[in-house]
């Protein structure tokens, strides 16, 4: 892919659905190459978010928040 669909496309993509997690009162964080690459390295562009979730004993609530904020913020899940 071209530089300019990660710049145009995928990236405000990415910053709309963090902010929908982020607002969702969920426990989780960032990892992987997204939480690298974007605010520190900008080495390259990555196509996923790696959103984990630790020690928690109601996983399966904190991603239906998640997945819900989504929804309510006008994107589909599969």
């Amino acid at each position: 892919m071209s530089a300019r669909y990660y710049l145009d496309r995928l990236c405000p993509f990415m910053d709309r659905i963090l902010a929908l997690v982020e607002g969702s009162g969920t426990d989780s964080y960032l990892t992987g190459g997204t939480a690298l690459s974007r605010p520190y390295l900008n080495h390259r562009f990555s196509d996923d978010l790696d959103l984990f979730v630790n020690a928690s004993l109601d996983f399966r609530q904190q991603v239906q928040r998640a997945v819900e904020a989504i929804r309510a913020g006008g994107l589909t899940t599969a």
